[in-house]
């Protein structure tokens, strides 16, 4: 199977990558919802928060189970950038 740039091959790259826009997402969409809400115990909130913590056991099960190089430019959860500058709505 090829590999990509980051020691993954293609497939588990791009979805490392997928699973990596999701948690900037999800973190910008619980964010959002804790502030509409004014409290982070908001089901809304709640239910984000436990998404959330799938996708990151995801990705800490993909860069754990294989030999990871970590030269994937968003290798660090603190850099996941957005695919685009949309801005995210929420609505309730």
């Amino acid at each position: 199977m090829l590999k990509g740039e980051c020691g993954l091959d293609l497939w588990e790259e791009n979805y490392l990558k997928t699973v990596n826009r999701d948690i900037y997402v999800l973190r910008s969409l619980m964010y959002k919802a804790s502030d509409q809400a004014g409290s982070l115990d908001n089901q809304l909130v709640i239910e984000i928060s436990q998404f959330l913590d799938t996708k990151l056991n995801e990705h800490r099960k993909l860069t754990k189970s294989h030999s990871y190089t970590g030269k994937l430019k968003t290798n660090k959860l603190s850099e996941i950038k957005p695919l685009c500058k949309r801005k995210i709505a929420l609505s309730c």
